[in-house]
């Protein structure tokens, strides 16, 4: 029989969103490794479920993976993060790289998703998004993830610190101005909120003053003709009149990416 690795998605915050399939999951399974043991256990007693035959096991983005070795005998592992998919955005990472090497099935009981809750209560029109998971704390490092998605159309999701997103955005102000913007924090929680707004110079007053609980950012690029495709349209003109190496070169650049002296040397 396969050996499986299962996810199990839990509640991000209001109990009634686990699925009947999950639930049953964690009713059946008498060894579950946790983001946190405490968490989990705390969610069990919440819903009901019996603990006592259960064994509930730490497994965290810091655990090592030979650690894992001591379970290769189960036929099925089933772990779980604190809140919603422990392999999105959670510390599943070296999981599945254990599960590769051991070749394990992997197996999903899926639930609720902050990133499509938040798409559909965010007023805007999604016909095609972009998840990044957590914005980067280094400031380059952000400018470079938002210059680069200002060229991509459709709405761009990301998890951000309620600490930090506003410093995020001051810091993306001149990349992201004009631009739609929503930020929805406590996710079928009680206090759930969703603040729309534009990039412009009042944005800050459309927040409160203090930003508590899990936020979701979501960013909608509208598809627009940019000033690049422009020069690329006049560069395509310029080859299709007069083909010559220089033109060609300046086109592949463009297209590549690359440097047009260096696409030049290497079409001579």
């Amino acid at each position: 029989m396969e050996k499986t690795l299962s996810f199990v998605t839990v509640p991000i915050g209001n109990l009634e969103d686990i699925t009947l399939k999950a639930m049953n999951k964690l009713i059946s399974s008498e060894v579950i490794l946790c983001e946190d043991t405490r968490n989990t256990h705390k969610l069990l007693n919440l819903l009901k479920i019996q603990t006592d035959n259960k064994k509930l096991i730490s497994f965290h983005e810091h655990s090592n993976e030979k650690y894992l070795d001591q379970f290769n005998h189960l036929e099925d592992i089933v772990y779980v993060s604190d809140a919603g998919s422990p392999a999105i955005s959670d510390p599943a990472g070296s999981l599945l790289d254990w599960a590769r090497v051991n070749k394990r099935k992997l197996q999903s009981f899926s639930g609720i998703s902050s990133v499509t809750n938040a798409l559909e209560i965010s007023g805007l029109k999604v016909s095609s998004f972009c998840f990044h998971g957590f914005i980067p704390r280094v400031k380059s490092d952000k400018s470079r993830l938002f210059e680069k998605i200002k060229k991509i159309s459709g709405v761009h999701v990301f998890f951000e610190s309620p600490l930090r997103v506003k410093k995020t955005l001051k810091e993306a102000y001149d990349l992201l101005k004009g631009k739609r913007v929503v930020l929805v924090r406590e996710l079928t929680k009680k206090f759930e909120s969703v603040y729309s707004f534009k990039m412009d110079e009042s944005w800050e007053a459309h927040l409160p003053e203090v930003i508590k609980g899990e936020c979701v950012l979501l960013i909608e690029i509208e598809k627009e003709e940019s000033e690049s495709l422009n020069q690329f349209k006049d560069m395509a003109e310029a080859f299709l009149e007069k083909p010559r190496k220089k033109e060609m070169s300046k086109l592949l650049a463009k297209i590549l990416e690359m440097d047009a002296k260096e696409v030049y040397k290497r079409l001579i």
